[in-house]
């Protein structure tokens, strides 16, 4: 029998970065609808070799003669790496994750062999500021239209932020939300802090602030750097700098300023428990904060501003500001602890619905 094929850039890693836990989230749905689904690896049908077959390929892709032979070459070897991976699996449908890079191409190819397929941006990627697109070499946004192409090939899109939803739609793709939280297990470690936090309710002098996120992540290096840059402003703060990739602010380390770096699960915990806020700042982008839904969950306000908060405007526990004056106010505010989110479960049955439509053998 056919199978349901999917496709991340991401290990399903609950307790690693935004990639990893929304690929978890997607995988924990599949597998509490008892949905079958094997993980697709390409690896296997990409050709080493430098033959002027996969020059050509890409080169009539991209139905022009450029002076880029190595993505021509890189495109003509992805290109039959999938269309190899299709003949020989035969996938009765697929889930999309990978929407990035040359791996658009997946949707070309699936759409050719008519081949039912949902797709799962983390974020748009023609809307993140310095991404090229992998075939016009085109600058972000200027390739947003190529970006759609590939999207609108797609039986069904589900964003993981609101504002993506609406913008596909408005280009007539047909695209649902379906929000992240995290799995179960991660919502356990959440609820644990949460109580912590409940037990050492103190009113402590000088405010602890958590900036906290993936600072490989461009911008949230970029909201951050902008952030730390004003922090003269708030000496009376203590600001506790903490995620993947932090250290590489290790120069802003400073009398109020306190850089982590990487740390594990039960470190992170502590810090959490320990800080009064969490500061979110980001400049402007595609997708959505995963980690926005688990700090609420661990009971602990949020402060962000407008790009970090998308998605998520008028959600109990975040507080929005526009700029470094309403910043300063609601950090010298006493903020409550955040109600926990609702699970998006009807988001979730519309989710596991369009994929029993499209192979109608699960139902």
């Amino acid at each position: 029998m056919k199978e349901i094929y999917t496709h991340s850039h991401f290990e399903p890693e609950e307790f690693g970065n935004g990639g990893g836990k929304r690929t978890a989230q997607i995988r924990e749905i599949l597998n509490k609808n008892k949905i079958s689904y094997s993980a697709a690896d390409f690896e296997p049908y990409v050709q080493k070799s430098k033959s002027l077959a996969l020059y050509l390929k890409g080169i009539i892709y991209n139905k022009k003669i450029g002076f880029n032979l190595k993505s021509d070459h890189s495109i003509g070897r992805y290109l039959k790496a999938f269309e190899r991976f299709i003949y020989e699996k035969e996938p009765s449908m697929f889930i999309w994750e990978s929407v990035s890079n040359h791996y658009f191409l997946i949707a070309n190819e699936l759409y050719k062999k008519k081949i039912p397929f949902i797709a799962l941006p983390h974020n748009l990627e023609s809307l993140v500021n310095d991404n090229h697109s992998f075939t016009s070499n085109l600058n972000a946004p200027d390739w947003f239209t190529e970006e759609l192409k590939y999207l609108k090939y797609s039986n069904k899109v589900f964003t993981i932020s609101l504002e993506e939803q609406w913008l596909l739609s408005i280009y007539g793709i047909n695209a649902d939300y379906l929000p992240y939280y995290p799995t179960k297990e991660v919502y356990s470690y959440l609820l644990n802090i949460r109580s912590e936090r409940e037990k050492n309710k103190k009113n402590g002098s000088p405010k602890k602030i958590l900036l906290l996120g993936t600072f490989y992540n461009r911008p949230t290096m970029q909201g951050y750097v902008d952030l730390l840059s004003q922090s003269a402003k708030f000496k009376d703060l203590i600001f506790n700098v903490v995620g993947f990739g932090s250290e590489i602010l290790n120069s802003y380390n400073s009398p109020n300023i306190k850089v982590w770096g990487s740390v594990n699960t039960d470190l992170l915990k502590e810090i959490i428990i320990e800080n009064d806020i969490v500061l979110l700042h980001q400049a402007p982008t595609s997708g959505a904060l995963t980690k926005i839904p688990e700090l609420l969950i661990a009971g602990i306000p949020i402060v962000a501003n407008h790009s970090a908060s998308r998605s998520y405007y008028g959600l109990d526990g975040i507080h929005i500001y526009q700029n470094y004056q309403e910043l300063f106010d609601l950090i010298h505010t006493n903020l409550s602890t955040p109600p926990i989110p609702a699970a998006p479960i009807e988001a979730e049955k519309r989710f596991v619905d369009s994929i029993k439509l499209l192979s109608p053998n699960l139902t």
